[in-house]
């Protein structure tokens, strides 16, 4: 995953979808557009307590608005990973080779239940199924439908990270962090290990 700039065009703010959102919802839309976490390809693992110490959302706040984005078929978010509908259409993939290129090694790496997903039409995504790689990884099924994710035990490569972060949450109370350094720095402070992905 690259870390560093995100360029976002400033049409965003003009586009129907967006322009229909409400405040927190526009919050969240910008924040999966832009965390450290998000890839070229739109797909990518983060969990509900990361959402909450980045936006400074509540996990009730979270599951409405994420719902809202599923019924609308921009957003699917099962087992703590984002895929973005549309998020390969904003790209050059078609015309640029290198993009292509980075689009396919970060779906290479995603689990094989979402590019399964893609293949059968039941995750919507914007790029053609023909195109799509063979995950690393084995395949298996995505959860049911059930919230909040953060009482979930293990995360996707089967770590015991959400109940670390959701604790570490709680104790550095409410506001939004100055970004994931300020969430290590303030975790060794507490004594909180943090487990590195």
């Amino acid at each position: 995953m690259a870390r560093g700039q995100r360029y976002i065009n400033t049409r965003l703010w003009e586009d129907n979808y967006v322009a229909g959102l409400r405040p927190l919802e526009k919050l969240l839309w910008l924040y999966l557009l832009t965390t450290p976490l998000a890839t070229i390809a739109g797909i990518f693992e983060i969990t509900v307590p990361i959402m909450r110490l980045h936006t400074g959302l509540s996990a009730a706040q979270l599951e409405r608005i994420i719902a809202k984005f599923e019924a609308d078929k921009r957003v699917t978010y099962r087992n703590d990973w984002v895929i973005m509908t549309n998020a390969p259409k904003h790209q050059i993939w078609q015309s640029n080779e290198n993009v292509d290129k980075g689009i396919r090694a970060i779906l290479s790496e995603a689990p094989a239940w979402i590019l399964d997903g893609i293949r059968d039409g039941l995750i919507p995504y914007a790029y053609p199924s023909e195109r799509l790689p063979v995950s690393q990884y084995p395949s298996k099924p995505p959860p049911i439908l059930s919230y909040p994710h953060c009482n979930e035990n293990l995360n996707s490569h089967g770590r015991p990270v959400d109940n670390v972060l959701k604790a570490l949450a709680d104790q550095m109370g409410p506001g939004t962090p100055k970004g994931a350094g300020a969430m290590k720095v303030r975790a060794h402070e507490l004594g909180t290990p943090v487990e590195q992905s």
